[in-house]
């Protein structure tokens, strides 16, 4: 009974507060707020009726607010993970301030010491084989996953208790449960956040491409912005809604995927993960804007560009750039109506290694004037795009990409051949 009660609380609290938001009889700025006061309430009530269903209120609370589908979930969604860092965070404060130094210096009993060696190296791998006994697994995955397996705040907090109730029931050894437990979060915290980069090359389940570039927006440009990217093993991949658009992308063999990068379905079906940067180029502004918006959460606002589809902006507007949509690209910064007439025109994007002898200054000094900077790959993988409000600077071992007229390209390859034809003779 006091479990169904608890259900029921957390059904009718979710339905009454995702009604509220939904007849807007709660103000935005105070939706956060609210829910996380009607979070503690429900708690609270359940876990007075019956001890431990608390838990249990706040979690079917939880799934009837999701279920609801409320337009405003995404803004709480941040709102909770910002609260759950600074709430974690402060229970192991908590927790590691209530040991004593007597249970500090347990942690160094031989014994503990053989018990944390045996959960590491037996009891988690013994655990992983059997329980994917019958799954496409490689058995270096299986190792992997068996090694990795860093314990926190869960088994801390759940140690905490039990040491109070054991306490409590007369069992003298309870307050061995919490060193025990220490340690061990200790130990594979230690192991396994510095060993895991070395065993995952060591059994070749390492990425090791550089980070990639996700592209929004099919167009004769892009496609070009794409091949670079390719040409120097940086993943890229170009979205659209548009099957149409997507064509030349196709026929051209350039990585695509089909759908709206807004569309919730989409969280699911494509993996961001190989991502660190998106450049927005539809030919809407306000969606290019949208996206880069959205998508701050994910990749953060340092890491969003956007092509500008007019070249000139006014003063309100530029005002929006640094709290709304990505950063403005290129230098100087072009829209994307004069940068695809400048590729059906026949201008090149060319990439130029800088060295000790040829630097970024006499790069910048030699180029022709109607060239436009794109972005640096720097000599550890990590991307740089010009933009309109940061000067780039570039070192030995960078490349350096830009969109040049055709008769500067065949200079170029003129010059490279006359001066291999002279190395021959």
């Amino acid at each position: 009974m006091a479990s169904l009660f608890a259900i029921m609380l957390g059904v009718f609290i979710g339905w009454l507060v995702g009604w509220m938001f939904e007849k807007g009889h709660v103000p935005e700025f105070l939706k956060s707020p609210i829910v996380f006061s009607l979070v503690i309430l429900c708690f609270t009530i359940a876990d007075e009726v019956t001890h431990e269903t608390g838990l249990l209120a706040v979690t079917t609370m939880g799934i009837t607010l999701a279920n609801m589908k409320l337009s405003s979930i995404e803004d709480m969604r941040h709102f909770k993970e910002n609260i759950s860092i600074l709430l974690i965070s402060t229970i192991f404060v908590m927790l590691t301030a209530s040991l004593s130094l007597d249970t500090l210096i347990n942690v160094l009993n031989i014994n503990i010491i053989g018990f944390v060696l045996l959960m590491m190296f037996a009891v988690r791998p013994l655990s992983i084989w059997l329980s994917t006994i019958g799954t496409d697994l490689t058995w270096k995955e299986k190792t992997l996953i068996g090694w990795i397996a860093p314990r926190g705040i869960v088994a801390l907090t759940v140690a905490s208790y039990f040491v109070s109730l054991l306490s409590e029931e007369g069992y003298g050894d309870a307050e061995r449960l919490m060193p025990l437990t220490f340690a061990l979060v200790f130990a594979t915290v230690c192991a396994h956040g510095f060993s895991l980069r070395l065993v995952a090359h060591k059994l070749d389940l390492a990425v090791e491409s550089k980070p990639g570039v996700l592209i929004v927006g099919s167009n004769e440009f892009t496609i070009e912005l794409a091949k670079t990217f390719e040409q120097q093993n940086i993943h890229v991949l170009l979205v659209d809604s548009s099957w149409e658009r997507l064509s030349l992308a196709r026929n051209q063999g350039i990585p695509f995927y089909h759908g709206e990068i807004l569309a919730e379905q989409t969280e699911y079906s494509l993996d961001m993960t190989p991502y660190e940067y998106m450049v927005c180029a539809t030919e809407l502004d306000s969606y290019n804007a949208l996206v880069c918006t959205n998508f701050v959460p994910t990749i953060g606002r340092n890491n969003l560009y956007q092509i500008s589809l007019n070249q000139h902006q006014s003063e309100d507007v530029g005002e929006l750039v640094h709290t709304i949509g990505g950063r403005i690209l290129f230098e100087p910064p072009t829209c994307l109506y004069d940068l695809r007439k400048l590729v059906n025109s026949g201008y090149v994007l060319r990439k130029t290694k800088l060295s000790e002898q040829f630097t970024f200054h006499d790069y910048l000094t030699n180029r022709d004037d109607t060239s436009i900077l794109l972005y640096i790959v720097k000599s550890t993988g990590e991307i740089r795009f010009f933009t309109t409000d940061y000067d780039q600077s570039g070192e030995a071992g960078d490349v350096v990409v830009t969109l040049m007229a055709p008769s500067k390209e065949f200079r170029k390859i003129k010059e490279k051949v006359d001066e291999q034809n002279n190395n021959r003779e």
